[in-house]
C-alpha cells in the first residue's frame, strides 16, 4: 500500500469510523490504569509510611492507589457540564474536536461517574480490610478476657461511624448512591426534577470528601504528621473545575425574554427569544431554559430549532408533563379541555433566564425531529434570500 494512500485510509478511520472516539476512550482507560499504577508504586515504596505498610500490608497501598484515581476524577467531572467551555473549545478549536470529542460531553462526564462509583467501591472494600487488621491486632481487644468478638465488632463498627474518616465516608456513599439512583436513565425520564435536585448532592459530597481527609487517622512516620500538604489534599484537585463551574453558574443568570409564542398542532408551543451574543447554531444543539415562576432550580434541555439566519432563537415545547404544562401556562396558553386541541396563546407575559450555552447531544427521542426542522429552517431562509 502506497504511503499516501495509508494516510488515507487513517484519516478515514479516524473521522468517519469512530477511531478518534476510540483512540480517546482506549487512552482514558489506560490513562486510569497509569494513575493507580504510579499511585501503587508511590505508596508502596515511600518510606515515610514504612509502619502503616507494616501494620496493613498491601492493601494500605491498594487503597492509596484507589483513592488518588478518585482524586483525578474529580478534576474531570465538573467540566463536561461547563457548557459555555465545551462550545468555546468545540467553536475555536476546531481542529481539537477530530482528537476530543467534544460532542459527547455528557457521555464524558457519565463515563468519569461511573469511574468514581467503580474505585469507590474498591476503596470501600480495601479499607474495610485495614480495618479489620486494625482491630485484629489491637492489643485492648486481643488482652481482654471474654467477650473478644463482641469487643471485635464494636471496634469494627466504631471505626467506620464513630471516625472522621470512616463516617465522612459512609456519608459520601449515601449522597454518591442517591445521585446515581436519581441519574439512571429510566428515573431521569420519568422524574427529572428529582434527578436534578438530586445532583446537586455532589456539593455535600466534596464538602464531605475535603474533610473525609482531615483527620489524620493514619500518620506517616516522620513530622510533620498532619501538615497542610499531606492531609486534605481534596481542593488542589477541584479548584480548576470547581472555579469554571461556579462562572458558569454566574453566566446562567442572564437574561433573555420571549418575543412570540406560536402554537402548532399536536399540543406543541413554540417559543422564540430574543437572541443575544450567540455563536454559530449547528443542527442538533440544545439551550437549557429556566421558568423562575415554575422553579428557580429547574433546567430543562430544548433542542433549538431557529436557522443562524434567524434574529431569534425557537424552541418547540411538547406539552407532555407537569412542567411542560406549566411552562405553557406561565407564557399565556390556556388549553380548552372541552374542545381539544384548541388552546388560547396571549401575548408573552413571563421572561425567562437561560445558559448561553449548547451542545449537540441528543436529549430524547422527541429531539430526534429538531435537526430536521434546523434544516427545514435554513432551506426556507435560504430561499427567502435567493429569491
Amino acid at each position: 500500500m502506497k504511503p499516501w494512500s495509508l494516510l488515507r485510509s487513517i484519516e478515514s478511520w479516524l473521522v468517519l469510523r469512530g477511531g478518534a472516539k476510540f483512540l480517546f476512550w482506549l487512552s482514558w482507560v489506560l490513562f486510569h490504569l497509569l494513575v493507580f499504577g504510579l499511585g501503587f508504586v508511590s505508596y508502596q515504596l515511600s518510606d515515610n509510611r514504612v509502619n502503616t505498610r507494616s501494620l496493613f500490608g498491601t492493601t494500605y497501598a491498594l487503597s492509596g492507589a484507589t483513592s488518588l484515581v478518585l482524586h483525578i476524577d474529580v478534576i474531570f467531572i465538573l467540566f463536561p457540564v461547563c457548557r459555555n467551555l465545551i462550545s468555546f473549545l468545540r467553536s475555536r478549536m476546531s481542529g481539537l474536536n477530530t482528537i476530543i470529542p467534544f460532542d459527547q460531553a455528557v457521555t464524558f462526564h457519565e463515563a468519569t461517574g461511573w469511574s468514581m462509583i467503580f474505585f469507590s467501591l474498591i476503596h470501600i472494600v480495601f479499607h474495610e480490610i485495614n480495618f479489620m487488621k486494625l482491630v485484629l491486632r489491637d492489643p485492648l481487644i486481643t488482652n481482654r478476657d471474654g467477650h473478644t468478638t463482641t469487643s471485635r465488632l464494636g471496634a469494627f463498627f466504631a471505626l467506620n461511624f464513630a471516625t472522621g474518616p470512616g463516617l465522612t465516608g459512609w456519608l459520601m456513599v449515601l449522597f454518591l448512591g442517591i445521585m446515581t439512583g436519581y441519574a439512571m436513565k429510566r428515573m431521569r425520564k420519568r422524574r427529572y426534577e428529582r434527578f436534578w435536585y438530586s445532583h446537586h448532592l455532589f456539593v455535600l459530597v466534596f464538602a464531605l470528601w475535603q474533610l473525609h481527609g482531615m483527620f489524620c487517622l493514619i500518620k506517616p512516620d516522620r513530622e510533620p504528621y498532619c501538615s497542610w500538604k499531606n492531609v486534605g489534599v481534596f481542593w488542589r484537585f477541584w479548584t480548576a473545575g470547581g472555579t469554571i463551574w461556579i462562572i458558569e453558574r454566574i453566566l446562567r443568570e442572564i437574561i433573555t425574554y420571549i418575543t412570540k409564542v406560536i402554537l402548532h398542532p399536536s399540543g406543541v408551543v413554540e417559543l422564540r427569544i430574543k437572541k443575544q451574543k450567540t455563536r454559530y447554531l449547528g443542527a442538533g444543539q440544545h439551550i437549557y431554559i429556566s421558568c423562575p415562576e415554575i422553579s428557580y432550580f429547574q433546567w430543562h434541555p430544548f433542542m433549538i430549532t431557529s436557522s443562524p439566519e434567524e434574529d431569534y432563537l425557537s424552541v418547540n415545547v411538547a406539552v407532555r408533563g407537569n412542567w411542560t404544562d406549566a411552562l405553557a401556562k406561565a407564557v399565556g396558553c390556556e388549553f380548552d379541555v372541552d374542545v381539544l386541541p384548541v388552546v388560547r396563546c396571549l401575548p408573552p407575559r413571563r421572561h425567562f433566564s437561560r445558559p448561553r450555552s449548547d451542545s449537540t447531544r441528543r436529549i430524547n427521542d422527541h429531539f430526534e425531529f429538531g435537526p430536521f426542522l434546523y434544516y427545514l429552517r435554513r432551506w426556507s431562509a435560504f430561499c427567502e434570500y435567493t429569491v
